[in-house]
């Protein structure tokens, strides 16, 4: 597969999936409890629209053959892997005061969905990052 729609292809797949895990994490904080990988944070699930929208914009950018659209897909794998950074800190505070021996943090290792899409969401990342310095050395100035 060609580098810029394999790119439309991953927009497409991980705007459809952060858009769901938002509606679900959306859900989740009404009362609905899906899975235990949903914490029912209303911030979360704001993050999570974000960044799906922003690979959404990148897919439909990229559709009409603009080199902008690869930017969208990294700007929102940027935002993905910054949140599941901000969850690993998490973790290891509550590692932290587990270790302290504080009674609330007994369960500090907890996974949830922003980490598994932060993870997943380096491999965007990546082909965006690749493709970005491949179209600045094709490019005429």
């Amino acid at each position: 597969m060609e580098g810029g729609s394999c790119i439309k292809s991953l927009d497409l797949i991980f705007g459809c999936g952060y858009i769901i895990c938002g509606i679900m994490e959306l859900l989740s904080f009404a009362g609905i409890n899906l899975s235990d990988v949903f914490t029912g944070d209303l911030f979360g699930s704001i993050a999570l629209l974000t960044i799906g929208s922003v690979y959404l914009v990148g897919f439909k950018k990229s559709i009409h053959d603009s080199i902008r659209g690869v930017s969208y897909g990294y700007t929102a794998s940027l935002m993905g892997v910054g949140i599941a950074i901000i969850y690993i800190l998490t973790i290891v505070s509550n590692a932290l005061g587990y270790y302290v021996g504080m009674d609330d943090y007994a369960d500090w290792c907890e996974i949830s969905i922003y980490l598994i899409l932060g993870i997943i969401t380096v491999i965007p990342f990546y082909m965006a990052k690749n493709i970005q310095k491949s179209s600045l050395k094709n490019a005429k100035y």
